[in-house]
């Protein structure tokens, strides 16, 4: 269908709003996430973090950095 635009969130910036938002639901779908097979660009997640100022607690940052 032309003319009808669907606005998407790209996996990056889906897992930073999820590990900002701190939900048990939402770590675990980060974790499903990093798992996936997805080619996914961890450093732009850390510097987006970083920028929220969002504090990960050690063991979703380890998941991120692996």
């Amino acid at each position: 269908m032309k003319g009808i635009n669907i606005p998407v969130i790209n996996l990056e910036d889906l897992i930073v709003l999820k590990c900002a938002s701190g939900r048990y639901q939402d770590i675990a779908d980060v974790e499903a996430l990093l798992a996936g097979s997805f080619p996914i660009d961890r450093d732009y997640i850390i510097k987006q973090l970083d920028a929220l100022q969002v504090t990960l607690a050690t063991d979703i940052q380890k998941i991120i950095l692996q």
